[in-house]
């Protein structure tokens, strides 16, 4: 029932009816229909899900100490600010309950409010990574890599310090290369920090690669350019520097390489073995820590040997846990798009990630780290194929440069020409 009609009924029966009455009531009927709109509008623009300004909206996510992004729009902005609420009352922060409800909550909503028609659910979550399902790693692992020494060859008796900043202990992966220098002849590389060794009893010639690789049965293969070659490999468990093991410390198949949890101390040397090459490199007996390369002015006369050039390239690598830190991984797969949009859905794409990174943002704990990441599709297969030879093979040859004729042979007094001859 409009004003008009409501004013008109508190009239007395008399004055009801008659269009002068009409009109003047009229004018007040439409101040107050109009009234009524204004109420009507700044009542919705107070609810958060009905307001239809960006304004109104971040005043009231002001509230939350939300506040939008400058790429985001009203259904965007709207969209994050339900999932942030929602994850915070019902869940809390900090704990893997909020941060998961929020992903989960924020995609379903990012999707409807760029209006993907199939909006997909990320459904369970894995404890690693995954092309399939989202997943929430706490203390995730970094690959670290280390030459040894740092942009050089390394060579004989040679120590270099290597720090684990991981939560946990670690086992480490060795790539060895022969230099054009010359061949190196059955590598020793001991952690003395704990004692732990590894010894390749074969030759690595220039050009040559050798791979360590740890397993994850605790392990070690390696492998060359073209093959298998772990039967040359063996581990010991404790070394003592200047202390000889025997062949029954000896362990096969080797055992990885730990890297204890903080600084480490990584030695190498080559050493001799019965009816193996390797006279003018290899040393005949476990050398203590104190001895080295003989350098003038450098190194003592009695704890030095004659120096020897460094003939190989030696790298490390190795996992760290890293502490206060989680990872959040989403398969890029659940944000579906029209068929040629490509360039709005990469964008979305990159929108998603943001959001859901800026939104665990103000989820996690202070002073964690935290990385949110949409997965691409990928398949990986590793492989170690070495370039031999490039068929078809083309000879040329060709002739010097720089003269348009070769000098005369020899020199004879008065008959060739100064210039053009050469002593005999």
């Amino acid at each position: 029932m409009s004003h008009l009609d409501q004013m008109l009924e508190r009239l007395p029966m008399l004055y009801r009816e008659g269009e002068l009455i009409e009109q003047i009531l009229a004018v007040a009927g439409l101040s107050l229909e109009v009234f009524d709109e204004q109420m009507l509008e700044i009542q919705r623009n107070h609810w958060f899900s009905s307001a239809y300004e960006l304004e109104d909206l971040s005043k009231l996510a002001a509230i939350l100490d939300i506040t939008p992004e400058t790429w985001q729009g009203i259904r965007e902005f709207r969209a994050w600010v339900n999932a942030l609420r929602n994850a915070w009352l019902q869940n809390g922060t900090a704990t893997r309950a909020p941060l998961q409800q929020f992903v989960d909550e924020y995609t379903q909503r990012f999707q409807a409010a760029v209006s993907i028609s199939a909006v997909t659910t990320l459904g369970n979550w894995s404890e690693a990574p995954s092309q399939t399902r989202p997943a929430l790693v706490e203390n995730p692992a970094i690959r670290r890599f280390q030459r040894i020494p740092q942009d050089a060859s390394i060579e004989p008796l040679h120590q270099a310090p290597l720090v684990n900043r991981g939560l946990d202990d670690s086992v480490a992966d060795i790539f060895l290369v022969g230099s054009a220098a010359g061949s190196e002849y059955m590598p020793a590389i001991i952690n003395t920090t704990n004692g732990n060794a590894l010894v390749y009893t074969g030759v690595i010639a220039p050009g040559q690669r050798l791979w360590l690789q740890s397993m994850d049965d605790g392990r070690v293969k390696a492998y060359t350019d073209k093959k298998d070659v772990s039967e040359h490999l063996y581990s010991i468990e404790q070394v003592e520097p200047g202390q000889p093991w025997t062949p029954e410390q000896a362990t096969q198949p080797a055992r990885a390489l730990n890297i204890l949890r903080g600084d480490n101390t990584l030695w190498f040397l080559p050493l001799a073995h019965f009816d193996q090459p390797g006279l003018d490199r290899a040393l005949y007996s476990l050398a203590e820590l104190n001895l080295q390369q003989g350098r003038w002015d450098k190194t003592h006369f009695d704890q030095s040997l004659f120096y020897q050039e460094p003939v190989m390239d030696l790298w490390l690598s190795w996992n760290e846990s890293q502490p206060a830190s989680f990872d959040i991984t989403v398969p890029g797969g659940i944000l579906l798009n029209a068929a040629g949009k490509t360039e709005q859905a990469i964008e979305n794409r990159g929108r998603l990630q943001f959001s859901l990174n800026l939104g665990v943002q103000k989820l996690k704990a202070a002073g964690v780290a935290a990385q949110t990441t949409l997965l691409n599709f990928s398949e990986i297969q590793g492989s170690r194929d070495a370039l031999d030879e490039i068929y078809p093979k083309r000879f040329s040859e060709a002739g010097s440069t720089g003269i348009d004729a070769l000098p005369e042979s020899g020199g004879v007094f008065d008959s060739t020409d100064y210039g053009g001859s050469v002593f005999q």
